[in-house]
């Protein structure tokens, strides 16, 4: 199913590539969703280690359009150039603007991190993904906005993907 099938007054878990594709202009469902969180037409959620994840990825990013890392490792450049990482602003201000976008930033308990574990264990996905989903089930959230294909194996998950991507991530 893709974002725009999302039926208004939905609640939907929305993972980290779909922050990247709306503030690098990649996706225009990815920006109808969001605009559709912050006109309070859907609630949208995401989590604090989200945000960290969307952080970092938007970080890279920036320094990329910017030209001051080039390379198949960019973030091992950044690790090992803080003199770059002191001149990045706009991805803190992108990754700050997430929650004046109408998009609700739920804490992450211990609880999720056991219940992912089990989640890990029973799907294959890796740990972000698996505390996803440990915490759309707390939530009892049934719709997952998101462009990663690892997340159609989990049974129970409405996984809305951007219909307008042709690669996902």
């Amino acid at each position: 199913m893709t974002l725009d099938a999302l039926p208004d007054e939905s609640s939907v878990f929305i993972d980290a590539n779909i922050f990247v594709y709306y503030f690098t202009a990649a996706s225009a469902s990815c920006r109808r969703l969001l605009g559709r969180c912050a006109a309070g037409a859907v609630h949208g959620i995401t989590s604090l280690p989200i945000l960290l994840e969307v952080a970092h990825r938007l970080m890279i990013i920036e320094a990329q359009q910017d030209q001051l890392v080039r390379g198949s490792n960019p973030g091992q450049t950044l690790a090992r150039s803080p003199e770059i990482v002191r001149k990045l602003r706009r991805y803190e201000e992108w990754t700050l603007a997430i929650p004046r976008m109408g998009v609700e930033v739920e804490e992450v308990t211990q609880q999720d991190l056991i219940a992912s574990l089990a989640v890990r264990r029973a799907t294959g996905l890796l740990t972000l993904d698996a505390l996803v989903v440990a915490v759309m089930r707390r939530l009892r959230l049934a719709h997952l906005a998101s462009a990663d294909h690892g997340f159609r194996a989990v049974g129970g998950l409405s996984l809305l993907e951007p219909g307008d991507l042709r690669a996902s991530t």
